[in-house]
């Protein structure tokens, strides 16, 4: 770490200052009115950035086995949905464990993106196990 890196957080209008990396990426903010990022900057150049995006989420979904075949999750996908665009959401994530629910997520337009979910737990907390 070089003594002439300073950090600090960045949100709103500031956002402008992520632009070169995320070109580089070829990623986005999509909500930068909800988000904040963690800048690092040498003699006022960022250098590296941590984005914390506030993005709706939509899941868990289950249908019980004896009635799943029947288009139950499908509506109640359309109804999220529904909800989803009450909320005002314009980007929204939703996490797939399942063949189904890829289905559902492609039916509906969604998109796959690449790489891994991660997820920061309480301590003592187990999430899916």
């Amino acid at each position: 770490m070089s003594e002439d890196t300073t950090y600090r957080t960045v949100e709103g209008e500031e956002f402008r200052l992520l632009a070169e990396g995320l070109s580089m990426m070829k990623s986005m903010v999509p909500y930068p009115e909800t988000a904040k990022a963690i800048v690092a900057e040498v003699d006022g150049k960022v250098i590296g950035f941590g984005v914390l995006q506030q993005l709706p989420h939509g899941e868990p979904a289950w249908v019980d086995p004896e009635y799943r075949g029947n288009g139950i999750g499908k509506e109640i996908f359309s109804r999220v949905n529904v909800l989803m665009d009450q909320l005002g959401a314009k980007w929204w994530v939703a996490c797939s464990t399942s063949e189904a629910s890829e289905r559902l997520c492609r039916d509906a337009g969604m998109t796959e993106i690449p790489g891994k979910l991660f997820i920061k737990e309480p301590k003592g907390a187990r999430h899916g196990r």
